[in-house]
């Protein structure tokens, strides 16, 4: 879930709240005012939901329960629902929150409709529509004339709960281009728990009645599912001849629940980003160092090879020319004469010494050059992890150096360019 979705989403919910507590007739919103914000507020999250997915149909199988609806015949303004009130009424009177918050309704999407748990498929859906009885004291005020009959008993089986379950067959016709679920009533259940002898505090079944297929028109309808999350369901949908938008959230969770938990959703997406960046940089500079240090040791490789071959070549010229000497000295003709003789070899030797001598000297040069290499290559590295620590030490934030300053035992007073001076002093 996207930052932008889970914003207009809270906004949703953030007003179907304001609105029921407002509403004269609680869930079920029916002034102008009230629908056209409803249903504007829904409208702007369904313009940036992603295509729906097997993934979201998986997410339709639960309970939810009813938060906000409304309710109006297709192509008819709802400003025109209250235009013609009996005694020019603007809107319709508010009930009291005892009568509104007294109906709670409950729609189960399941995949048991043959009751025999073989298909994961959604086949049916029940609507369970809760109904805790009032007393005279709920309906009568005490300012009222009729406040002498307030405390008349008018429930004198002691009804505590009744509900009315309108069981349908269900089917979903597409995921795309809209997630559809198409359903037909089948059977309608009455249950009433109670407190007197005659009744189950449980509730028990008193009443039900299997509804004969019609045709599409009688007793079906079908409704989209424009946005669904883990615990937040938006549809739309036709009964008959009448349009709706409900929103539910999940059973239990409630709305107060859902925004929290989206606001928790969002920290955290916050939390990773954050995380994920800083991972970034270091991957960044620890990828910086790893690439100077190779390119480093290769580079003093390549010197220290070259050097290695330049000995090399060196040795092979002096074999050579003692090879040379040593054929000259082989062919060189004895003359009866000693003196020539010691001549001829003094010479002889004079230029081979020469040779090895120079030979000698070039293997040191050789590797003096290499040993100034690795010096000026180590100084470098030195000089480039200075650089990295600094521009490390620079992209801290305040807390970070903080931190540091505090883990070496120095002052974290001061403004940020006062901390970072301080910690690369430290370094």
């Amino acid at each position: 879930m996207s930052i932008g979705s889970t914003t207009l989403r809270n906004e949703l919910l953030q007003t179907a709240k304001s609105l029921t507590e407002e509403s004269p007739t609680g869930i079920f919103l029916t002034t102008p005012d009230a629908i056209e914000q409803f249903t504007s507020a829904a409208s702007r999250l369904e313009a940036i939901t992603p295509p729906m997915t097997n993934r979201e149909k998986e997410m339709l199988i639960g309970d939810w329960e009813l938060i906000a609806t409304t309710r109006q015949l297709s192509n008819i303004k709802a400003s025109d629902i209250t235009k013609n009130l009996p005694f020019n009424i603007k809107t319709p009177p508010k009930l009291s929150d005892s009568i509104r918050n007294s109906v709670t309704v409950l729609q189960r999407i399941r995949t048991d409709g043959n009751g025999d748990g073989s298909t994961t498929d959604i086949n049916r859906i029940d609507h369970v529509i809760e109904y805790t009885p009032l007393t005279l004291s709920d309906l009568i005020p005490e300012s009222s004339p009729l406040s002498a009959i307030r405390n008349l008993n008018l429930n004198p089986l002691e009804v505590s709960q009744s509900k009315v379950v309108l069981i349908h067959n269900a089917e979903i016709e597409s995921v795309e281009p809209a997630l559809r679920t198409k359903l037909g009533l089948k059977s309608v259940i009455l249950n009433v728990a109670g407190k007197s002898q005659y009744l189950e505090a449980d509730g028990a079944d008193i009443f039900g009645l299997n509804i004969p297929s019609l045709g599409d028109f009688a007793n079906s309808g079908c409704f989209d599912s424009t946005y669904v999350d883990e615990n937040v369901r938006v549809s739309k949908g036709t009964i008959g001849f009448l349009e709706e938008v409900r929103v539910f959230v999940r059973k239990d969770v409630g709305i107060d629940a859902a925004m929290k938990e989206d606001n928790v959703s969002i920290e955290s997406i916050d939390e990773k980003e954050d995380e994920i960046n800083v991972e970034s940089e270091a991957d960044v500079e620890e990828k910086t160092e790893e690439s100077m240090e190779a390119a480093s040791e290769a580079d003093a490789e390549m010197k220290v090879e070259a050097a290695i071959e330049e000995e090399s070549t060196a040795s092979t010229d002096e074999a050579e020319v003692k090879e040379e000497v040593e054929s000259s000295t082989e062919t060189t003709t004895v003359e009866p004469v000693a003196e020539e003789n010691e001549d001829a070899v003094e010479a002889v030797t004079s230029d081979e010494v020469e040779v090895v001598e120079e030979a000698a000297s070039d293997e040191v040069d050789a590797k003096e050059e290499v040993k100034v290499d690795e010096t000026a290559i180590a100084s470098s590295d030195d000089e480039g992890e200075e650089a990295l620590e600094t521009k490390k030490i620079e992209s801290m934030t305040s807390k970070e150096l903080k931190k540091k300053l505090k883990a070496a035992g120095l002052s974290t007073k001061g403004q940020k360019k006062d901390l970072i001076k301080r910690l690369q002093d430290a370094e």
